[in-house]
């Protein structure tokens, strides 16, 4: 059985829900399976970007806290810097390298 879907160009919010919803299953999926915040970003990055409208992207930070090491590692992508706060007035910016 074959079955369209036709999307109305007035209801672009739906697209925009969907690509949200697809890329959130994707990130759950693939880190169950990676410890790297980097490279979960880039394989989810690989399987959406052939598949989403033109003009339309998606940014994410992704972080991973280890409670026993008390290690963060993280990645961004093109979403705006997060701070990480160390108490007190002392905050620093985590900005993704390599």
């Amino acid at each position: 059985m074959r079955r369209l879907l036709q999307l109305n160009p007035q209801k672009r919010h739906y697209v925009r829900r969907l690509v949200m919803a697809t890329t959130r299953g994707m990130l759950r999926a693939v880190a169950q399976t990676l410890d790297s915040p980097g490279e979960v970003l880039a394989r989810v990055n690989n399987a959406l970007y052939p598949n989403i409208p033109s003009k339309m992207f998606v940014t994410c930070f992704y972080a991973i806290f280890k409670l026993e090491s008390a290690t963060l590692s993280y990645a961004n992508a093109g979403h705006e810097l997060r701070y990480l706060w160390h108490g007190g007035d002392k905050a620093e910016e985590l900005r993704a390298r390599g």
